[in-house]
């Protein structure tokens, strides 16, 4: 996805448009929207003498809201499941239930970011394009005049409105591109890199043109360049082409874009530049196979540890946070790496966040670690995240909020029974029990899921948390969902309550009274085998209900009413007795009639 644009800051303006609504990678459009009007403070800008500077003006800016990409969750810790439904429906790649947003993959170079440390003429090109004629200019002798054809090309790629790509494309500008790319000009390369950034932030196609043509190893060696302004521009086309191909990103990686990247944290560099290799870093990580050293990953983890997860910048907060999300996700491994370089307390404390935006993405990147190993799970549990998963259920109005915290505890009522007691301890039942009866059927359903692995990992000690009077409404309003998975988690919690609670007699008794046996037998007749073999256990072994002589006597009825239905003697004999009826009811008439 990519955002064309149309226009450049003042020289004193230090965020742009887009990057301030990539403050809220996961929020909603409203809390974007929100962001998007904090105002911009002076960054440094660095001029470069010999190089004339044509004068800036300032525009209006594009407030279109910047397009977000859905990233799918890891639904389930795939253990403690029933058989009927996995709870592995709703994989990374499989599914996508909880519509967690972040920035976009690709985002095209408007001028209202000052992204750069140069001074930019932003007038708006008039009158009709001539590509060729602007791409023969590029590939001129005279210093002057490509730089000028570069502008030229530059501005007419960054309107929002027909950008001409293609045009540029047809009329060969790849190939002074890449020879300007190379020039000993730093305002030329970092024009020529701009140019660039916006051709990649097109269609697939035409970042595709990019890499055939042989751009990604020159734009990585730039990345080692001690001009700042052009490192900075090169970043965002390196970016924009990382995120629209995983081999794209993996030839980048391959080249050392790792750390010519992360070289740049440890200079004096404006947080623009800040904010580039933070949403850089999450492209990196968004698409699957990832091809990268372990030296090169850790290297990433201890960037977000000491740089930019606590950067006072909320732009550069939110993707760091959402580099760490994807980086969890991508497995076991990868978990490890993040336990073993301490950013588990750093991530769990971020579930304290008031900030919806980041609440959201800090939940699913410590959700990702709880789906992996018992270990990794426990190293969630030390850091203090069951209390501040507790507050988010009792205190935040955002339901995909306590979507992820209801996944989270759910997936560790999934571990150990060490675990399912610390969760028991923090005083979560209840809350689990709740959410059970949410209208939103993603919070209905995680809660199912840790109700069930609470019946099924529990001992019968443990389950006396369970009192029938609270457990067995909800339980029976998964029973009678009209979701099949919901349905088999609510029967299955069911059966493995009953095998083990210490008072099955009062848990028996409540059924009872609420409508429990009805349900069951209703169940009998369920599209779906699972619900019915397990409803029919429930009812043979521990309500004495004789099914052999309830199927005889609906068999009986059945037949009964289908020889009513279609036997032609019995409509004879119907309708003699209404023509009967008839006979009467005239004789009665008359009689009357005489009487009278």
């Amino acid at each position: 996805m990519s955002q064309e644009a149309n226009s450049e800051p003042t020289v004193n303006q230090e965020a742009s448009q887009d990057a301030n609504q990539e403050a809220n990678q996961e929020a909603s459009q409203e809390a974007s929207q929100e962001a998007s009007q904090e105002a911009s403070q002076g960054a440094g800008l660095w001029l470069f003498q010999g190089v004339n500077q044509e004068a800036n003006e300032e525009t209006n800016q594009d407030t279109t809201p910047l397009e977000t990409r859905e990233k799918p969750p890891s639904s389930a810790k795939r253990r403690s499941s029933p058989s009927a439904t996995s709870h592995t429906e709703d994989s990374p790649s499989q599914a996508n239930p909880s519509s967690l947003h972040h920035g976009p993959d690709k985002r095209a170079a408007t001028g209202d970011e000052s992204s750069s440390a140069y001074e930019h003429d932003n007038q708006a090109v008039e009158g009709e394009v001539d590509a060729e004629k602007i791409v023969s200019d590029m590939a001129s002798e005279d210093i002057n005049t490509k730089l000028e054809a570069t502008v030229r090309a530059r501005k007419i790629l960054s309107q929002s409105l027909n950008p001409k790509v293609d045009e540029f494309l047809a009329a060969d500008i790849l190939t002074p591109a890449l020879a300007n790319l190379k020039e000993e000009h730093a305002t030329l390369m970092f024009e020529t890199a701009w140019v660039l950034t916006n051709i990649a932030a097109g269609t697939s196609n035409h970042t595709q043109a990019l890499v055939d043509r042989g751009f990604v190893q020159p734009l990585v060696q730039l990345l080692g360049t001690t001009n700042i302004g052009v490192a900075e521009q090169v970043t965002w086309a390196l970016s924009n082409i990382a995120a629209d191909n995983p081999d794209h990103r993996n030839q980048m990686v391959a080249e050392g874009i790792v750390k010519l990247l992360l070289a740049h944290l440890n200079q004096s560099i404006p947080v623009t530049f800040i904010r580039n290799i933070a949403w850089a870093l999450s492209n990196l990580f968004r698409r699957k196979p990832l091809e990268m050293l372990t030296e090169e990953k850790e290297l990433i983890l201890q960037a977000l540890k000491d740089h930019l997860l606590d950067h006072s910048d909320p732009h550069v907060q939110a993707d760091a946070l959402h580099t760490a999300s994807l980086f969890t996700d991508m497995g076991t491994e990868y978990i490890q790496l993040v336990v073993e370089a301490g950013l588990v307390a750093q991530l769990v404390a971020l579930l304290a966040s008031q900030d919806e935006a980041l609440l959201l993405t800090a939940l699913r990147a410590v959700g990702n670690i709880i789906t992996g190993t018992d270990t990794q799970t426990e190293a969630v549990l030390e850091a203090g995240a069951l209390p501040l998963y507790s507050q988010v259920l009792a205190n935040s109005s955002s339901t995909r909020a306590k979507k992820e915290a209801l996944w989270a505890i759910s997936n560790i009522l999934a571990g150990t029974p060490g675990q399912l007691q610390q969760v028991i301890d923090a005083g979560l039942v209840p809350e689990l029990l709740l959410a059970v009866h949410s209208e939103d059927g993603r919070v209905r359903k995680e809660a199912s899921w840790g109700l069930f692995n609470l019946t099924d990992i529990g001992t019968q000690e443990q389950l006396k948390v369970l009192a029938p009077g609270a457990t067995v409404p909800p339980l029976l309003a998964l029973m009678g969902d009209s979701e099949p998975a919901l349905a088999t988690l609510g029967v299955e919690a069911l059966l493995n309550l009953l095998r083990k609670s210490s008072d099955s007699e009062t848990l028996r008794s409540t059924l009872e009274e609420q409508g429990g046996i009805t349900l069951l037998q209703r169940n009998l007749q369920h599209e779906n085998n699972k619900i019915v073999t397990t409803s029919k256990a429930i009812l043979e072994s521990y309500f004495s209900v004789d099914l052999q002589d309830e199927e005889a006597k609906k068999a009986d009825e059945d037949e009964a009413v289908i020889e009513t239905e279609d036997n032609p003697v019995n409509e004879e004999v119907e309708e003699e007795e209404d023509a009967n009826e008839k006979i009467e009811k005239v004789e009665d008439e008359t009689k009357l009639e005489e009487d009278w």
